[in-house]
Formats: C-alpha cells, sequence, structure tokens
C-alpha cells in the first residue's frame, strides 16, 4: 500500500498533522465514504472542514492503484472455487462441533442444521452451474412406482363408492 501522506494535497491546516495522522485520516475518509456518508458528514465525523475531506477523496480517487494496487480482474473460477471451499469449512465446522459433548441438543441441532444449509448451499450452486445433474434412477427394488401406486388406489376408492353386488 502506498503512503497517503503525500503532501501533495495538504492543507494550512493539515501541515500540523503528521504522515501517519493525515495516512489515517484519509483511510477513514475512504471507509466513512464507502458508508454513503456525505462529504459535510464525513467532515463533522473526523473534525476537519468540507474541503479537506474533498481533497483527501480526490487523492484517494486519483491514486487509487498506487494506494490499492491496479483493479484485479473477476475470476469467476477462483470465485468459485472459494465458495465451494467457505462452504466446505463451515460444513465441516458445524460437523465437528456437533459432536461436542458439552453442547446441549439444541445447540447440537443447530450446528447439524447449519452443517445441512452449508451443504446445500454448496450443492445449489454447482447445480445453478450446469455442473449437477441428478442421475437417472434404473434400479428397482421390487416396490410399485408412483403410478401403480396412484392406480390402485383410484380404482380402490371406485370401488368403495360403487361396490358391486354379485347377481345370482
Amino acid at each position: 500500500m502506498s503512503d497517503l501522506s503525500d503532501p501533495e494535497l495538504l492543507e494550512p491546516g493539515d501541515a500540523r498533522a503528521s504522515g501517519s495522522e493525515l495516512e489515517d485520516r484519509r483511510l477513514q475518509a475512504l471507509r466513512l465514504r464507502a458508508r454513503r456518508l456525505s462529504e459535510q458528514q464525513i467532515a463533522d465525523a473526523l473534525g476537519v472542514s468540507r474541503p479537506t475531506i474533498s481533497r483527501d477523496l480526490a487523492y484517494a480517487r486519483s491514486h487509487w492503484s498506487d494506494l490499492f494496487g491496479a483493479r484485479p480482474a473477476f475470476d469467476a473460477a477462483e470465485f468459485i472455487g472459494e465458495s465451494l471451499s467457505t462452504y466446505q469449512d463451515l460444513e465441516a465446522t458445524a460437523l465437528r462441533d456437533s459432536s461436542k459433548s458439552v453442547l446441549s441438543i439444541r445447540e447440537r441441532h443447530t450446528a447439524l442444521r447449519t452443517a445441512l444449509m452449508a451443504r446445500q448451499a454448496a450443492v445449489n450452486l454447482v447445480w445453478d452451474l450446469g455442473l449437477l445433474r441428478r442421475a437417472q434412477s434404473v434400479a428397482s427394488a421390487g416396490l410399485p412406482s408412483f403410478e401403480e401406486i396412484r392406480r390402485a388406489m383410484a380404482a380402490a376408492s371406485a370401488e368403495m363408492e360403487d361396490p358391486k353386488v354379485p347377481t345370482m
């Protein structure tokens, strides 16, 4: 990070501020601006004039890459990898916490629910990216299918409504 105490934009009152104080003020001004405060609100909060804050913010804008480095390009693969890694870390921590004997049942349940939510978030991310598809189920356990159960229930219901009496 570059030195924010560049004397390039000093005002008369700034001459009293040391380099580190000036650097701190400029960083505070940036933080407050990021919180959507106006220049006057920032000036009031930091106890300086609005023109001083205006100069501090102008300095930050003109020296942005020196202060914070070049703006990196967004790497989707890196972002996805970091997100999945975060979900895995969260899940592992929650599962580890759920096995602690000092926790109440409610706290264990909360930890397990957190682990489940982290896993679901990871699956949803991969699903949304199209990297995960449902497997086609071809295995059969000899149980009736949903359609067979539905037909049998409809037939039983119809039989109950209109029982056929055998004729003699």
